[in-house]
C-alpha cells in the first residue's frame, strides 16, 4: 500500500509538472526523447512489478497536418500545476491512506465487528501463583480458595487473581516489583469495580499484616464481590 501511495503521488507529480502527451502517431511521427521524470517514473513502475506505458502528444506543427484529427489535440502546457496540484495530490494520498486505513491488516483499525480482546497480563514476581493456570470459570476458582484451610493465604490469592483479571479487562500490564497496592494503583480510575477491589484490598491487609480473622459471613461477602469482579468482561470496543 505504501508502494502504491508513491506510484500515485509521483503519476500525478509527472501530471502536473509534464502534461499528457501521446505516443507515436501512426503516420510514423517519432515521440520525442523521454524526459528525467518520465524515465524515473518508469523505473517505479518496473521495481513495483507495474506496466506502465508513457504516453506522448503530438506537437502544434504535427497536429496542423492534413487528416490529423482535431479531437486528439495535445495539450500545450501542464494539465495541472501550482496549488492545484498540491491539492490533487494530498487528496489522492489521504484516499489511498484511508483505504489502507480501512482493509489494511484485515481492516482492523476501521472495522465495525468488535474484535476479542487477548491482552494476558503477566503477575508480578512476588506473587507466586500457582502454576496450574486460568480457571474454565470463576466458580471454580472460588470454589478452590473458599475450600482452602488457611484464611490468609485463601484472601492474598482472591485478591490477586481479582487484580489480574481487572488488569486484563482494562489492558494495564503491571510491573514485575509490584506489590498488590501498586499493582491497584495502577488501574484505571472508573474501572467498572474498583471499589470492590479497594475494600478487598484493605481487608486482605488487615488478615495480613494485622493478623484479623474474618468471620464467615464477611468471608462469603468478599467471595460474592469477587464473583463479580471476576464476570466483568472487556467493553465491545477494545
Amino acid at each position: 500500500m505504501v508502494r502504491l501511495i508513491g506510484i500515485l503521488a509521483l503519476a500525478i507529480s509527472c501530471i502536473a509538472g509534464n502534461g499528457i502527451v501521446r505516443a507515436q502517431g501512426s503516420d510514423g511521427t517519432t515521440a520525442p526523447a523521454e524526459s528525467a521524470v518520465g524515465a524515473e517514473f518508469k523505473a517505479k513502475c518496473q521495481l513495483n512489478g507495474l506496466n506502465c506505458k508513457l504516453v506522448y502528444g503530438e506537437s502544434a506543427e504535427t497536429a496542423s497536418r492534413p487528416g490529423r484529427d482535431s479531437g486528439w489535440a495535445s495539450s500545450r502546457g501542464p494539465l495541472v500545476s501550482g496549488p492545484a496540484a498540491m491539492v490533487m495530490v494530498i487528496a489522492m494520498l489521504a484516499i489511498g491512506i484511508g483505504l489502507w486505513l480501512r482493509f489494511g491488516g484485515g481492516g482492523a483499525l476501521l472495522s465495525s465487528t468488535p474484535r476479542e480482546l487477548k491482552h494476558k497480563t503477566v503477575a508480578p514476581d512476588g506473587w507466586a501463583m500457582r502454576p496450574d493456570g486460568p480457571q474454565s470459570q470463576p466458580s471454580d476458582l472460588l470454589d478452590r480458595i473458599a475450600a482452602m484451610s488457611d484464611q490468609r493465604a485463601a484472601m492474598i490469592e482472591l485478591l490477586r487473581h481479582c487484580l489480574l483479571h481487572a488488569a486484563d479487562v482494562s489492558v494495564t500490564q503491571f510491573a514485575r516489583s509490584d506489590t498488590e497496592r501498586s499493582a491497584l494503583a495502577r488501574l484505571p480510575g472508573n474501572l467498572p469495580g474498583r471499589p470492590l477491589l479497594e475494600e478487598l484490598l484493605v481487608e486482605t491487609e488487615l488478615v495480613h499484616y494485622g493478623g484479623r480473622n474474618l468471620p464467615k459471613e464477611r468471608f462469603a461477602a468478599l467471595l460474592g464481590n469477587a464473583r463479580r469482579l471476576l464476570n466483568e468482561r472487556p467493553p465491545a470496543h477494545a
